[in-house]
């Protein structure tokens, strides 16, 4: 369950990020009432957890390229290799 909740709100900051406030309530809700993520989010698999770690990758992804600093650089692929032995799919 935890991890769902995480990912409502990396969904939330990555399309506030991507886009505006309103696109981010928006996508956080629909995120919030996903069937499908309440669904996984109540299993013991790491399902949620793979969504989480695409967000956090992405978001961080998004700002290295916005700003190219060694703390984005490190945090995109340090969140990168936790999704690749998380998931091996993931590479």
């Amino acid at each position: 369950m935890i991890f769902g909740v995480l990912s409502v709100g990396m969904t939330f900051l990555l399309a506030r990020r991507l886009f505006s406030d309103e696109v981010a309530i928006v996508s956080a809700l629909l995120m919030c009432l996903s069937p499908i993520m309440i669904y996984y989010s109540q299993e013991a698999r790491l399902y949620s957890l793979f969504v989480l770690l695409t967000l956090v990758s992405f978001y961080f992804f998004i700002n290295y390229l916005e700003k190219k600093s060694r703390a984005n650089l490190i945090a995109y692929i340090f969140f990168s290799l936790l999704f690749i032995y998380t998931q091996l799919f993931a590479f």
